[in-house]
């Protein structure tokens, strides 16, 4: 399998993650930070549009099937991860239904705010990978919580990823 190579380390991963977002913001003590792969599939997608054919790539997470766009340049993939790697929980055919309802959606408000007739005329599964994450455990007062760290761009990932993150992890403890 592939695994892309992280490019933050743990130490930078810190670093964003204990940046002050503003003068409210509370110091937060980390209790533990760790490098997880997600699964993902890579797909390519052919528009047709009233001026030609257009390619997209896309990938969609192995956990829930979230759609993402992918640009894929300056990656470096190894034949092994560094960190706890979560399994593939849906197969490439699901996922592909879910990138081709996600899309066609997309494609359905451009059409109807460029007035053109774009369409979705192929998808096709092309690879399969991991993808890096740093995930930092903190206290919140008497609580823990975690924030997920892009291990590749070092960007602080939102409500999305965190849902893929709790589910990945409910499957992993189902099946210990």
């Amino acid at each position: 399998m592939k695994f892309v190579n992280p490019f933050i380390s743990g130490k930078k991963a810190k670093e964003i993650f204990l940046k002050k977002k503003s003068i409210f913001s509370r110091k937060r003590k980390i209790e533990k930070i760790e490098l997880v792969y997600i699964p993902y599939y890579l797909f390519r997608l052919m528009i047709s549009l009233p001026e030609g054919n257009k390619e997209i790539y896309a990938v969609s997470d192995g956990i829930e099937g979230s759609f993402s766009y992918w640009n894929g340049e300056n990656m470096e993939f190894s034949t092994r991860g560094e960190g706890a790697v979560f399994n593939f929980t849906i197969n490439s055919h699901q996922a592909k239904e879910k990138i081709k309802d996600e899309y066609r959606s997309g494609l359905l408000f451009y059409n109807l705010k460029k007035r053109k007739t774009a369409q979705l005329s192929e998808i096709k599964e092309i690879d399969k990978f991991y993808y890096p994450y740093w995930i930092i455990y903190f206290r919140k007062k008497d609580l823990y919580d975690f924030k997920i760290i892009d291990a590749i761009s070092g960007e602080i990932q939102g409500i999305r990823m965190r849902r893929v993150f709790l589910s990945a992890l409910r499957n992993e403890m189902q099946n210990i």
